[in-house]
Parts: C-alpha cells; sequence; structure tokens
C-alpha cells in the first residue's frame, strides 16, 4: 500500500501599489487546509481615504485552489465594489473567471440573508417563567414517585426487574412506556 502525501505551498497574498493601482499577487495552495493569510492588511489599503481606483490580481505562482480561494476573492471584489474601486478579474484563471461569473450572474434575493433575530425581553422573562415551572413540576413528580417507593419498599412490597433496569440503562426503551409494577 502506497501511502501518498501532498505537502501545501503556503498561501501568501502580496500587494504592491502601482500609481493608482494595487495588484494582489497569489501566491501558492489556497486550499481548505491551508491557513490562509490575513486579508485585513490589504482590505485596509481598499479603504476609505486612499487614492485606489483599481484592483488586480496577479496568479503566476497560484499552486492549487478551492473555495477557500474563491470565498476570499469574493470577500476582496465586494469590499472593493463597497469601496467604488473597479476589479479586474481577467487575470484570475478561467475557472475561477467562470466561477464568478456564476456567482455575480444572479443578483442576490432581499432578505435571502440571516438577521439576527432579537427576542423581547417580555418574551425572555415568559419563556424562563415557563422553564422553571415545567422543572418544579418535573421535581414534584420525582419526589413524589421517590416517596412512593420508599413506602413499598417500607412495607416490603417493593420489587426490582433486572431486564427493566437493563432496558432502562441501555436506553432500548424510550422513556415514558408504561411498565407494569409488581404489587
Amino acid at each position: 500500500m502506497t501511502v501518498m502525501t501532498v505537502n501545501n505551498a503556503p498561501c501568501e497574498i502580496n500587494v504592491s501599489r502601482k500609481e493608482n493601482a494595487l495588484e494582489a499577487a497569489i501566491v501558492g495552495d489556497w486550499v481548505l487546509d491551508a491557513e490562509i493569510p490575513d486579508l485585513e492588511a490589504v482590505l485596509a489599503q481598499l479603504g476609505e481615504g486612499t487614492d485606489i481606483k483599481r484592483l488586480v490580481f496577479s496568479t503566476k505562482a497560484l499552486g492549487r485552489w478551492d473555495s477557500l480561494l474563491m470565498t476570499e476573492l469574493i470577500r476582496l471584489i465586494d469590499y472593493g465594489a463597497k469601496q467604488g474601486i473597479q476589479v479586474d478579474t481577467s487575470t484570475l484563471p478561467e475557472g475561477i473567471q467562470g466561477l464568478l461569473s456564476l456567482v455575480y450572474a444572479v443578483p442576490e434575493r432581499v432578505g435571502a440573508r440571516r438577521q439576527e433575530i432579537r427576542t423581547p425581553w417580555l418574551e425572555v422573562i415568559g419563556q424562563g417563567g415557563l422553564r422553571i415551572y415545567k422543572d418544579s413540576q418535573a421535581l414534584v413528580v420525582f419526589i413524589g414517585e421517590t416517596a412512593l417507593s420508599v413506602a413499598a419498599l417500607m412495607r416490603g412490597k417493593a420489587s426490582f426487574s433486572l431486564g427493566r433496569f437493563m432496558d432502562i440503562y441501555s436506553g432500548l426503551r424510550p422513556l415514558g412506556v408504561a411498565y407494569r409494577y409488581a404489587d
């Protein structure tokens, strides 16, 4: 049996400035198990207050890639678009260009993104109260059944079924199934 190991070339993104353009050189293997570089430095150079008008990519040293690279490229492209920067994707490999065209072909449906739903404080208090009520009920039932079991033990009427114990212990029978107790 031959075991093949694949060593990933570290992925990097190196930026260089040329007049009003920023060139982002994508280097190495951009695969899911790779450690991705921090893009904050690139985003900072594209941020407000800069005179960057264009973002260009260089992929001469790009190795293997998968959805990790696509995710990071979409992040850069979207951020550049928000800043009013023209993003040139023509230097990217054809496969990446095709996937990007699919990503941006259909506009995002309004309301498609998940939004944080804030629960009103009165509802939180009500849910907490109901939880306390149900837990209190379960405690009273437990104490009652324990008292009845102790009373049956004191009268000498208690019984123990090893089979029933094993069923409950192993989880073969769901809780709440009616069992027959010996009187």
